[in-house]
C-alpha cells in the first residue's frame, strides 16, 4: 500500500470480519464527508443521542457530556461497554441483554433483534447491527459484547467503549492534524481502500 511519511499525523485502518486482519494507511487517505471532534486524549468524542430502532433513548441530557464521559474509539477491545444508565429502563434492549453473556438463539439475529445507531457531534452516525452485538460461534449460541460498564475502573464507568466489532467493514480515519474522526463503510477484504474505490468516491 501506498503510503505518506510515518511523520505524517492522519492515519486510517480498514478491519475485516472474515479473518480478523485488516489495512493501516499511514497519511491522507481522501476526504471524509462527515467527521466529529477529538475532544479528549485516548480517542474520545461527543456523542449527541444513541437510537434504538429508530427511536431516540430517553436519557438525562448530561449523559454523554462532562468529566469522564462521551464515546472512546478502542480497536484494542471487540465489546462494546455502556454506562449503567442504558440497564435502567425496562423496556429497551439493554434491559432485555443485561448481565447475559451468551444466549441461545435460532435463526437470523437482523430478523429480530434492532439496529443500534450512536450519533455523534457533526451529524457523524454509527450504525451497529445485531450480527455486530450479538457474535455467532458457528451454532446457536452467540456472544453479546454490550457490557455493562459497571465492570470498568472507576474513570471509565461513564464512558461509551466502542470496540473493534463495531468498526468491521469501514475505513475510519484518524486526523489527529485537525483532531477529527470520521469512518464511511467499505468491503475491507477486498483491499487497499486508498486505491479500490478512491475514498473520495465512496
Amino acid at each position: 500500500m501506498a503510503s505518506q511519511p510515518a511523520s505524517s499525523k492522519v492515519f486510517a485502518h480498514c478491519l475485516n470480519t472474515v479473518d480478523g486482519v485488516g489495512i493501516i494507511a499511514i497519511g491522507n487517505v481522501g476526504q471524509l464527508q462527515k467527521t466529529t471532534s477529538l475532544v479528549r486524549p485516548n480517542y474520545i468524542v461527543n456523542l449527541s443521542s444513541v437510537a434504538v430502532a429508530g427511536s431516540t433513548l430517553q436519557l438525562p441530557t448530561d449523559t454523554f457530556y462532562g468529566d469522564g464521559k462521551g464515546a472512546m474509539i478502542d480497536i484494542g477491545t471487540t465489546s462494546i461497554y455502556l454506562p449503567e444508565i442504558f440497564y435502567k429502563h425496562p423496556d429497551t434492549l439493554f434491559w432485555s441483554v443485561r448481565d447475559i453473556l451468551y444466549m441461545k438463539h435460532h435463526g437470523r439475529v437482523d430478523d429480530v433483534f434492532p439496529k443500534i445507531t450512536f450519533h455523534f457531534d457533526g451529524g457523524l452516525a454509527l450504525d451497529i447491527y445485531p450480527h455486530d452485538y450479538l457474535l455467532n460461534n458457528g451454532s446457536d449460541w452467540y456472544y453479546v459484547v454490550l457490557r455493562n460498564g459497571r465492570s470498568q475502573p472507576e474513570h471509565m464507568k461513564n464512558l461509551v467503549i466502542l470496540g473493534d466489532i463495531v468498526f468491521s467493514n469501514k475505513l475510519v480515519v484518524y486526523d489527529l492534524e485537525n483532531q477529527v474522526i470520521g469512518w464511511t463503510d467499505h468491503d475491507c477484504s477486498s483491499g487497499s481502500p486508498a486505491l479500490t474505490p478512491k475514498m473520495s468516491e465512496l
